[in-house]
């Protein structure tokens, strides 16, 4: 279940990987899918939380784009 507080930590791990410029043409590069995927699956091992795979975080950013045009088309 994706709650607040972890959506909040995957948008700031994306966040980061963006401001080292490790996005380009619209993709991430791998080695930046492999410290997404730890840093959020040590938040997930914290909170006592299985960890997921670079599939289902590659799917949550999808999730989170759709919903921001959705929100913007709806908010124009």
């Amino acid at each position: 279940m994706w709650d607040d507080r972890k959506k909040k930590h995957f948008v700031n791990a994306i966040l980061d990987e963006m401001l080292r410029g490790s996005f380009t043409d619209n993709n991430f590069k791998k080695d930046s899918w492999t410290r997404i995927l730890a840093s959020f699956n040590g938040m997930l091992t914290e909170l006592g939380d299985v960890p997921m795979t670079k599939g289902q975080l590659q799917s949550q950013l999808s999730t989170r784009k759709r919903e921001f045009t959705e929100f913007s088309t709806v908010k124009n």
